[in-house]
C-alpha cells in the first residue's frame, strides 16, 4: 500500500480480517512488511486488544470513569462505555462540574446539565431573597429611624436579611413596628406614655415632688440652704436652689452646715472629729504634731529641741519645761552626736583618738594616746623616753616597767662616748684602727 486515502482504505479493509483472525504474540499483522508500516503507529494508537481481539479505542473526556466491564484486556484503555465521575455532570459531550446552587435560586438555562436540571454554570438568587455567604437570605424591611446590625447585612453591604435596631434616641413602638422617638428623662420625674418595653418614655414628664425644672430639660433637687452660704443654680422659678451652696468666706461646708474655719498653725494637725466634711479643714480642736510644742500662748506650735543630757536650756515652750531653744553642755561636758559627754583632759605629749573627738574636732571624750618617744609615767601623764646607750642602767620607768624615762648610767668598766657606753677594749680598738688608717694615708703618697 502506498500513503495516502488509498493506502488507508487498504490498511482499514485488513484490520477487518485481523478481528476475526486470533490473537498471540506475533499476529499476522506484524509479519507485513514495505510501507503498511507507515500506518502501523495509525493501527497501534486507535485500537487495544481485549478478549483475543483488537478493537476500537474509545477517547472519553475528563473527568469521567470507563465502565469496568468495558476496560481492555490492558486494564486502563477504555473500549466502551463511560460515565462522569462524583460531582460533575454530561453537557454537550463533556463532564462539567456541577454547581451546587443554594436554596431559594435559581440556575441560569444556559447553564443547565443535559438532564435540564442539574446546574453547572451561573445562578441568580430569587425574588425577595439576596446573597449573602453563599446562601440566598430572605430580605427584611426595616422601620424608619432603625439600622440592621452589621452581621446581618447581605453580601452587598446595605441590604438586611437579619435583626434591626432603633437607631440612637429611639426605641420600638407599634408591636416591634415601629421605632418612635424618645422623649430624654429629666431625671425625678414621672412619664405619662410609654414604648414597647414599658419604661422608655415616648410622651410627656413631670418633675417629682422635692424636685424642680431648670431649663426646661432637667429636674434637678431643690438643695437646702445651708447657711452662710450662696447658690449658683436657681430653678426656672428663679428662686429654688437647684445647683450648689458655696460656703462664704471663711467657712466650710460640713454634716449640712457652713461651718466657721479654724485657722491651726503650722506643724499641727486637727483632731479627726474636728475635720470639716473635705477631710482636711479643720472647724474645731488642734494638737502639736510629734516632736512639736505649744508656744505664744497656745497660737503656734515650735520644734522640741533634744536634750543631749548635762546641757542648759536658754528657751521654754508655753509648758516652761520643754525647751525650744537652745542646750548648751555644762561645764567640763562637750557636744558629741547629740549628747553632751565628759571632757577628757589628755596630759602634755599625748593626741586625743580620731573617733573620740567632740564634734568640734578638737575636745576629748575618751581614749588618747603618748605620742611618739614619749610613753606613760603612771597613768596620767606622758614622759620623754630616754634611748639606752647600751650597757647601761636605768634609774627610773615608765609605766610599763620597762621603757627609760629617767637617766641612763655606764655599767662598771664602761665610760659614755658618743651617747654609748664603751669599754677599754673599745677605746682601744678604735685608737689602733685610727693609727692605721693614718699610717697608710700618710705614707701612700711615697
Amino acid at each position: 500500500a502506498s500513503d495516502g486515502q488509498a493506502g488507508l482504505q487498504k490498511v482499514n479493509n485488513s484490520i477487518q480480517k485481523l478481528k476475526n483472525s486470533p490473537g498471540g504474540k506475533n499476529p499476522p499483522f506484524f509479519l507485513w512488511r514495505g510501507t503498511l508500516q507507515k500506518n502501523f503507529f495509525f493501527f497501534e494508537n486507535n485500537f487495544a486488544f481485549d478478549s483475543g481481539r483488537y478493537k476500537i479505542l474509545v477517547n472519553i473526556p475528563a473527568n469521567t470513569t470507563c465502565v469496568a466491564t468495558d476496560l481492555a484486556d490492558d486494564g486502563t484503555t477504555c473500549i466502551g462505555s463511560w460515565t462522569c465521575d462524583n460531582n460533575y455532570a454530561l453537557d454537550n459531550g463533556s463532564c462539567n462540574s456541577i454547581v451546587n446552587i443554594p436554596a431559594n435560586s435559581t440556575c441560569a438555562s444556559t447553564d443547565l446539565a443535559n438532564d435540564g436540571i442539574t446546574c453547572i454554570g451561573s445562578w441568580t438568587c430569587n425574588i425577595d431573597f439576596l446573597l449573602d455567604s453563599g446562601s440566598c437570605k430572605s430580605i427584611v424591611n426595616i422601620p424608619a429611624n432603625s439600622t440592621c446590625v452589621i452581621t446581618d447585612l447581605a453580601d452587598d453591604g446595605t441590604t438586611c436579611i437579619g435583626s434591626w435596631t432603633c437607631n440612637t434616641d429611639f426605641t420600638l413602638t407599634g408591636s416591634g413596628t415601629t421605632c418612635t422617638s424618645i422623649t430624654l428623662d429629666p431625671g425625678n420625674a414621672t412619664c405619662d406614655i410609654f414604648a414597647d418595653d414599658t419604661t422608655t418614655c415616648i410622651g410627656s414628664w413631670t418633675c417629682n415632688i422635692d424636685y424642680a425644672i431648670n431649663n426646661g430639660a432637667t429636674c434637678e433637687l431643690i438643695i437646702t440652704d445651708p447657711g452662710n452660704a450662696t447658690c449658683d443654680i436657681f430653678g426656672d422659678d428663679g428662686t429654688t436652689c437647684v445647683g450648689s451652696w458655696t460656703c462664704n468666706q471663711d467657712y466650710v461646708f460640713s454634716s449640712g452646715s457652713c461651718k466657721s474655719i479654724v485657722n491651726i498653725p503650722a506643724n499641727s494637725t486637727c483632731e479627726t472629729t474636728d475635720l470639716a466634711n473635705d477631710g482636711s479643714t479643720c472647724i474645731g480642736s488642734w494638737t502639736c504634731d510629734n516632736n512639736f510644742t505649744l508656744t505664744g500662748s497656745g497660737t503656734t506650735c515650735s520644734s522640741i529641741t533634744p536634750n543631749p543630757g548635762n546641757a542648759t536650756c536658754d528657751i521654754f515652750g508655753d509648758d516652761t519645761t520643754t525647751c525650744i531653744g537652745v542646750w548648751t553642755c555644762n561645764v567640763d561636758f562637750s557636744l558629741d552626736s547629740g549628747s553632751c559627754k565628759s571632757i577628757v583632759n589628755t596630759p602634755a605629749n599625748s593626741t586625743c583618738i580620731a573617733t573620740d573627738l567632740a564634734d568640734d574636732g578638737i575636745t576629748c571624750i575618751g581614749s588618747w594616746t603618748c605620742d611618739k618617744d614619749y610613753t606613760l609615767k603612771k597613768s596620767s601623764t606622758c614622759e620623754r623616753i630616754i634611748s639606752d646607750p647600751g650597757n647601761a642602767t636605768c634609774d627610773i620607768f615608765g609605766y610599763d616597767g620597762i621603757t627609760c624615762i629617767g637617766s641612763w648610767t655606764c655599767n662598771v668598766g664602761f665610760s659614755l662616748d658618743s651617747g654609748s657606753c664603751k669599754s677599754f677594749a673599745d677605746f682601744f680598738t678604735e685608737l689602733t684602727t685610727y693609727e692605721v688608717k693614718n699610717f697608710f694615708s700618710s705614707t701612700s703618697k711615697y
